[in-house]
């Protein structure tokens, strides 16, 4: 579900509507026409009185959990794992159909809370809920309602991983490396992977190539995680991948290595062909001293490669401003990749907008912005914002 780091918060807002009433009391119609034909008794109308109270005041994941336990309530008390079992049965069967498209969860949001009943209340049965959450995870992932399971019952959801990696369907080979995520946004934290991420890193191997860009995206932000705490192994894993890569499980590996690519590490260069022995930054400057907020501001590199061999260039901005309690802030921004054979010589132009966005404050004053070559800051140019006309 999640697409990329750090963008969760940002997206909760909207994707809480998705949790609505009317979803809900929809929801728990089936649920309750699923129960009772397995005759297990389930109140609809109570269960869908507290979970719509307050319902509209929460945020997204608060909405998903107070759904899921109103429905918990109305339920007989759950213990027996016969009794457990017929009720995953029947949240199945609520779910109804898979969503067409391999990453369109928008209709299966309001699923969500059905795997989260799983995982906060079947959490004493993972030989009954682990192949639940396997049939669910094409309704709404099951990223994070297995991620419990892999800190209480590690054996046991590790092995339904393996075997979800080794499925015909692709949202359970997604689901293998996407609930194994050492820092999947929203879910909860694996320590023990943060720890020592090898035994994920030896079920991801299993998807590189697989022949589903939602699995591999999942692949390479596996990865991207375990760059954060293990620069290195990250590194050093990446360049085996790339032994006799095509072109898609490349292009995996460059967004897996994406963090470690703009912080200039070597292994990650390394593994990527980047490198810039040789390379002269002939002349590095912005076309104007002021730039209004909202316009462009534009900037031109002149490189030449003085070295005997071709290099691979990645290119990077570094946004600077003042921080509101001293120094600076800084923000980094992809610009281009290239090629330069021996000798060759490039101008290259550029331009950035400097608009007002929700999630960066942008503030008339004193800006720098630089040049990072390979990771590597070589040049920067100084500029001042100012605010936009009738501002």
């Amino acid at each position: 579900m999640s697409t990329d780091d750090g963008q969760g918060e940002a997206s909760s807002t909207a994707f809480k509507h998705w949790i609505s009433p009317v979803g809900v009391r929809a929801l728990l119609q089936r649920v309750e026409a699923a129960l009772t034909a397995r005759f297990l008794p389930f109140d609809g109308h109570a269960a869908a009185a507290q979970a719509t109270a307050g319902l509209e005041a929460l945020e997204l994941k608060a909405r998903v959990i107070h759904v899921a336990d109103a429905m918990n309530d109305a339920l007989p008390g759950v213990r027996d794992p016969a009794v457990v079992g017929a009720v995953l049965e029947a949240l199945i069967e609520a779910s109804g159909p898979a969503p067409t498209g391999e990453d369109d969860l928008s209709g299966g949001f309001a699923n969500w809370p059905l795997l989260s009943w799983v995982e906060r209340h079947a959490l004493d049965h993972p030989a009954l809920a682990l192949p639940a959450l396997g049939a669910l995870t094409a309704r709404f992932s099951a990223e994070f309602a297995v991620r419990p399971f892999l800190l209480r019952w590690p054996d046991q959801a590790w092995a339904a991983a393996a075997r979800w990696a080794a499925s015909p369907d692709l949202h359970q080979r997604r689901l293998a490396s996407e609930g194994t995520r050492p820092r999947l946004p929203w879910g909860l934290r694996l320590g023990p992977s943060v720890a020592d991420p090898r035994r994920g890193l030896a079920l991801i191997a299993r998807l590189i190539d697989d022949p589903s860009p939602y699995v591999r995206r999942s692949v390479a932000n596996h990865l991207n995680d375990v760059s954060k705490d293990h620069p290195d192994l990250a590194a050093e894993t990446a360049a085996r991948w790339m032994e006799g890569a095509g072109p898609d499980r490349a292009a995996l590996v460059s967004h897996a290595l994406r963090g470690l690519r703009k912080a200039g590490h070597p292994g990650a260069l390394a593994a990527l062909g980047l490198r810039a022995e040789g390379v002269q930054l002939l002349s590095w400057a912005i076309d104007k001293d002021s730039v209004q907020i909202g316009d462009f501001v534009h900037f031109r590199a002149a490189l030449h490669n003085a070295g005997a061999a071709p290099v691979r260039l990645s290119l990077d901005l570094l946004l600077r401003w003042p921080a509101l309690r001293g120094g600076w802030s800084r923000r980094q921004l992809h610009w281009t990749k290239l090629e330069l054979e021996p000798g060759e010589r490039r101008l290259l132009t550029g331009r950035q907008r400097l608009k007002v966005v929700t999630t960066r404050r942008v503030e008339p004053g004193p800006h720098r912005l630089a040049l990072l070559i390979n990771g590597e800051e070589r040049a920067e140019a100084p500029f001042t914002l100012t605010a936009a006309e009738g501002a």
